[in-house]
């Protein structure tokens, strides 16, 4: 019941509480070491707690202006999960120019219906949790005691957010 109330909090999520009870089991003791769910964070506390995550979720059903919170996990070599609209679409079209295996894993396409008319919570609420099962066994194709596969991903969103969007880039491409 947490995890509904967590769910829909705001309402934000376009979901039933019977569809949310639906995706949501009790976790393993193993699972419930490796998950950590922080709500909302000051920019101080994410700077420390981000670069320690294999995957971040970006599903804004909103209008953005721009995917900061899509290159913020990506400078800290987080696998993000983002919703390809608005501003957060600029990011994922550099992402798919530089790396499409990485594009293929971070884009969530959103359904154009819902309270915000950017994208459906109830399809995200069925979508999201096999594309995060996607992603981790992109990150751990060997399992997760084996960090290899995860460093290699890690060094290329890191390289992409910082050769494109990094303030120093940004300015030299103004400078120009």
């Amino acid at each position: 019941n947490s995890f509904v109330a967590y769910a829909k909090a705001g309402d934000f999520m376009d979901a039933s509480d019977e569809q949310l009870r639906r995706l949501f089991r009790p976790l393993s003791t193993e699972e419930c070491q490796r998950i950590t769910i922080t709500g909302i964070l000051e920019h101080g506390q994410l700077r420390e707690i981000l670069p320690i995550a294999s995957v971040s979720v970006m599903v804004s059903k909103a209008s953005e202006a721009f995917g900061m919170v899509t290159v913020e996990a990506m400078a800290s070599g987080v696998l993000p999960i983002s919703h390809y609209h608005s501003g957060i679409a600029d990011v994922l079209d550099v992402v798919r120019k530089e790396d499409s295996e990485l594009d293929d894993i971070m884009r969530l396409q959103p359904t154009p219906i819902g309270k915000f008319e950017c994208a459906d919570g109830a399809v995200l609420v069925e979508a999201l949790p096999d594309r995060l099962l996607k992603a981790l066994k992109f990150l751990y194709p060997n399992g997760y005691q084996d960090n290899t596969h995860r460093m290699k991903v890690q060094a290329r969103l890191r390289r992409i957010a910082v050769d494109t969007f990094s303030w120093v880039k940004i300015c030299r491409t103004l400078l120009e």
